[in-house]
């Protein structure tokens, strides 16, 4: 969660933005810290005012937050298709989960270094046609990767065990601030690629 703070006389009204999905901002107004100065020490004292790219911003981040259940199986990308199934009943309970919901569930895989989970992954969309189930009895799902995202702290089992919810930032359109000459080795790198793939 974050905060930011103005003040007006000897009231301090703060705002926070967290992170669990609630969509509304919570306001408290308390005594200012400043009371025992005179004015200009508790203006000098303030926090700078957020401007109107900073709000923007901060709303930008607020719409990109979702909670979805996810999945540890495979990194995988935007695009990239991929079909699998299991005869667990827990795999089931997650796939009924989002049909139920209109969810998306979250794909991620391993760091093959670590062997522990990636904190990036995409979006699969779930639906009804895409499902069948195979002659061993495994319930098969066929998805295509969406939406990147990120995972925002830990993940947690959901209320009947089977599967782990998380929280999550969609990153499709994140603004990642670089110095200029890495943005160059950036740009140069996007031309040069497609020429060493054949």
């Amino acid at each position: 969660s974050f905060a930011f703070s103005s003040s007006r006389g000897s009231k301090m009204t703060t705002t926070t933005w967290t992170s669990n999905l609630s969509r509304r901002p919570t306001t408290t107004t308390t005594t200012s810290l400043y009371d025992s100065m005179d004015e200009d020490s508790a203006s000098a004292a303030s926090r700078l005012p957020l401007t109107e790219a900073d709000l923007s911003r901060l709303a930008s981040m607020r719409s990109r937050q979702e909670k979805i259940p996810i999945m540890i199986l495979d990194a995988m990308l935007p695009g990239q298709r991929l079909e699998f199934g299991s005869s667990d009943p827990k795999f089931q309970k997650l796939i009924e989960h989002v049909l139920e919901n209109g969810q998306e569930v979250g794909m991620i895989g391993l760091n093959p270094h670590t062997g522990r989970p990636l904190n990036m992954g995409v979006t699969l969309p779930i639906r009804e046609e895409n499902l069948r189930s195979d002659e061993q009895g495994n319930l098969v799902i066929s998805v295509q990767g969406s939406r990147r995202f990120e995972v925002q702290g830990e993940p947690w089992l959901d209320t009947s065990s089977s599967f782990y919810m998380a929280d999550i930032e969609i990153v499709d359109d994140r603004f990642e601030p670089m110095p200029s000459d890495l943005s160059k080795k950036v740009r140069d790198g996007m031309v040069q690629i497609p020429t060493m793939v054949e």
